[in-house]
């Protein structure tokens, strides 16, 4: 199972678009702040892949963007305490058991 994990931090769009149009992932994962890159990955037509969980206590995104994504059927939403010891990306690797996927196996590990 091929797992890919966006989080934030400085991304190389570049080489994230070429990866993206290249490979091919079973689940993608996008950590709090990355999804304003995710936003921008959207709107490229070139571009045909989706992510399918959002993890984070999204204290890093626009509130704008967020909300676009929240209520969404395909992504399944990890939701953590911003008053918490790890960060998000911490939490995500370590395969937090509130982010298990019910359906469709791990969101990370």
């Amino acid at each position: 199972m091929r797992i890919l994990i966006i989080t934030g931090g400085r991304i190389d769009e570049s080489f994230a678009l070429s990866l993206l149009q290249k490979e091919k992932f079973d689940h993608m994962i996008v950590v709090d702040g990355a999804l304003a890159f995710w936003d921008k990955v959207e709107r490229n037509p070139e571009i045909q892949c989706h992510f399918d969980h959002l993890v984070g206590d999204f204290d890093t995104i626009s509130p704008n963007i967020l909300e676009n994504y929240l209520d969404r059927e395909d992504i399944e939403v990890h939701r953590f305490n911003p008053e918490k010891d790890y960060s998000d990306t911490d939490i995500i690797k370590a395969g937090h058991p509130s982010c298990r996927k019910r359906k469709r196996g791990r969101c990370g590990g």
